[in-house]
């Protein structure tokens, strides 16, 4: 299924699609191309029409499948051509641990079609109203109740509407749940810029930083504080470490605007 997948087919991933065809799995045939939740979603077609043992498996912002038929374990990497990666990996890269919402555990089909109806949010909100976004993110919630980044974007739709308070009350208990939530610590910073409680969102970029320091787009919003709260010079020192990241050019155009001072706040929400 790997070869047929990657060398028949020719599927690669691609880092730069947004759009909403790239998390369809037929798009993702005919284009040859798709995002993680695309070409993951085409593995478990597949697998279901052949009864092969396949489940998709959950990361905070990512989507892999796991072959499992009680004597073989193998990872199956939607975005490196169905490589192996070793449980390890995932822990590493994601920062996964074992008291946090993402315990590396198989997926219902139910939930699958939530982390599903979840990405087709996030590409909606980049082409349509967030009221759209939003409801993708509630029916998301109905098929995985309690799913991290559904609630994280849901909130964030909230505060980008200037409802800070809704947006604040689901971030707090994914926080009550799970403390050791770097996510929701980093979307708590983002609203709270969002409604100038600058020593707020200081102390919670600082918590979200102290649980991934190697992230740089916690490390964007913790700079970022800084600047709100006039700690130019931290904010210069936090910033410039982050020059050596292969980023998209948009964000390396956020960066020398923050390192020339300028601030606009709204470059810091994270949505997915």
């Amino acid at each position: 299924m790997i070869s047929l997948i990657h060398e028949d087919w020719g599927i690669q991933f691609d880092t730069t699609d947004k759009m909403l065809q790239s998390a369809l799995p037929q798009s993702v045939a005919i284009n040859k191309k798709g995002r993680c939740i695309g070409i993951a979603l085409l593995y478990l077609l597949i697998a279901e029409k052949n009864n092969y043992p396949l489940r998709g498996v959950l990361l905070s912002g990512h989507l892999f499948v796991r072959f499992d038929n009680g004597s073989v374990k193998r990872n199956i990497e939607p975005n490196a051509s169905g490589i192996e990666r070793s449980d390890e990996y995932y822990r590493t890269e994601y920062n996964v641990k074992t008291n946090n919402h993402y315990a590396m555990r198989t997926l219902t089909k139910k939930e699958v079609g939530g982390v599903f109806i979840y990405s087709l949010g996030n590409s909606l909100k980049n082409c349509a109203t967030l009221s759209y976004a939003r409801s993708c993110y509630s029916i998301a919630l109905s098929l995985f109740p309690g799913y991290p980044d559904a609630l994280g974007n849901l909130a964030v739709t909230y505060a980008s509407e200037k409802q800070y308070d809704s947006a604040l009350s689901i971030i707090d208990t994914l926080i009550a749940s799970d403390s050791t939530d770097y996510q929701a610590w980093q979307n708590r910073g983002a609203i709270l810029l969002l409604a100038d409680r600058n020593n707020d969102s200081f102390n919670a970029y600082q918590k979200a930083f102290s649980l991934f320091p190697d992230n740089y787009e916690i490390l964007y919003g913790y700079a970022f504080s800084y600047f709100k709260m006039s700690k130019n010079n931290a904010a210069v020192n936090k910033l410039s470490s982050l020059q050596t990241v292969n980023d998209t050019a948009a964000r390396r155009h956020i960066l020398s605007v923050l390192l020339n001072e300028y601030i606009d706040k709204k470059t810091m929400v994270k949505y997915e």
